[in-house]
């Protein structure tokens, strides 16, 4: 039996290069007999963290009613984790962001499932290297804070315009990532 996943794109731009590369992503899981769900948090209503320390007083993940209640039962069903983001200022768009910034609710509480996770960049940059901050901060999250095995990263470097990803060898590295979850 497959794997439950859950990809959290994090780009405004529908359609633009970093959906493009989680769907090649998600087309590579399917192929595996895994069960992915895909939300979009770079077009949801999602507000940052507000450290009101009132998680789940409610009986949810948050008091403040918005999009990201939506994601609680993903959230706590999903085995994998997958963050997909354009390089903004060499980080996560401020809406993936506002996202892991919530997950603080479920931190030390036992609630998810999730062991594993994956990161899918893309950005306009052709230096590989400008992509360290969000490789670090991702990798402080989710091993350094969260105890989530990595299994990948695939960067797409040189593709700002929308579309520009098209025939780039990291759709199919995200593919074979997928598979191989």
């Amino acid at each position: 039996m497959g794997k439950k996943i859950l990809v959290l794109t994090g780009s405004p731009r529908v359609g633009g290069n970093s959906d493009l590369l989680a769907a090649a992503f998600v087309e590579g899981a399917k192929e595996a007999g895994h069960a992915v769900h895909v939300f979009a948090a770079g077009r949801a209503n999602i507000g940052g963290c507000r450290a009101c320390n009132a998680c789940f007083s409610q009986n949810r993940p948050c008091v403040f009613e918005d999009d990201f209640s939506r994601l609680d039962s993903y959230l706590r069903e999903a085995e994998v984790i997958v963050l997909a983001s354009p390089l903004y200022w060499y980080d996560f768009t401020a809406q993936l962001k506002a996202v892991i910034d919530r997950l603080s609710a479920y931190t030390g509480r036992g609630i998810l499932q999730i062991k594993e996770s994956a990161l899918l960049l893309c950005g306009a940059v052709e230096e590989r290297e400008k992509f360290a901050g969000a490789i670090e901060v991702y990798r402080l999250i989710t091993q350094g804070s969260l105890n989530w095995t990595d299994r990948g990263i695939v960067l797409a470097p040189g593709c700002g315009d929308k579309g520009a990803i098209l025939g780039h060898p990291a759709l199919e590295e995200a593919r074979a990532l997928g598979k191989s979850i």
